[in-house]
């Protein structure tokens, strides 16, 4: 004679069963139990990866905090180093290329008018990094002839400073070391041109220099 088996109501967490074989109730339960302590462990660990990856974004911003200065004062200086060396270029060929303008350019009975118009070239041909606002502007144009007998036989010099321009007898742009019986054009010129790098800045003040031997009467 068999005993029934009595009904059994197993209440798994939120899960409620009611079948008629109470040891497949109780597998179930087991199951379930095991699927909410799976759910559960998988929750943590996802907050775990959370709490870790704010961490670490936590940590990214301190180490940007601290390269970001040195990052910008290096590109500060990139760009400002490159824009000195390109300005430095643009002299020196400012320079070459007014005075062989210079030597082949007529001087008439106008040595003034001579000066001034290679001093334009001299300006126009810096591309802008010669213009009157150009911090430290100047451009010195010299007609050099100090042992001959013609007329334009003399040394003469136009400087011009900010945009503003004067002419200066019997001296010379700077010493080229050529005979005093050479007839010859010297253009120089020169700006500042500042290196920065938001911390500290160094005055830098570019020149170019030429000379050319005059070839016309």
């Amino acid at each position: 004679m068999g005993y029934p088996i009595p009904k059994m109501t197993v209440v798994c967490l939120t899960r409620k069963y009611e079948p008629t074989g109470g040891h497949r109730n109780l597998a179930n339960c087991r199951d379930c139990i095991m699927s909410v302590s799976a759910s559960r462990s998988h929750q943590g660990t996802a907050a775990s990866s959370r709490s870790l990856r704010g961490g670490e974004r936590g940590a990214l911003l301190v180490e940007f905090a601290f390269v970001a200065p040195v990052l910008i004062m290096f590109v500060l200086g990139t760009i400002t180093m490159g824009l000195s060396y390109n300005r430095s270029i643009s002299l020196n060929n400012s320079a070459r290329e007014s005075a062989r303008y210079g030597a082949t350019l007529p001087v008439a009975d106008d040595l003034e008018g001579w000066l001034n118009s290679v001093a334009d070239v001299a300006r126009d041909a810096a591309a802008g990094d010669l213009s009157a606002s150009a911090p430290g502007q100047s451009i010195c144009v010299s007609f050099v002839h100090t042992n001959g007998t013609d007329i334009h036989d003399r040394t003469l010099t136009v400087i011009e400073t900010s945009g503003n321009r004067v002419v200066i007898a019997g001296v010379t742009c700077f010493e080229d070391g050529r005979g005093s019986d050479e007839r010859r054009v010297q253009v120089s010129m020169q700006r500042n041109s500042d290196v920065t790098t938001a911390v500290f800045t160094s005055d830098g003040v570019l020149s170019a220099q030429s000379v050319a031997r005059f070839e016309r009467a």
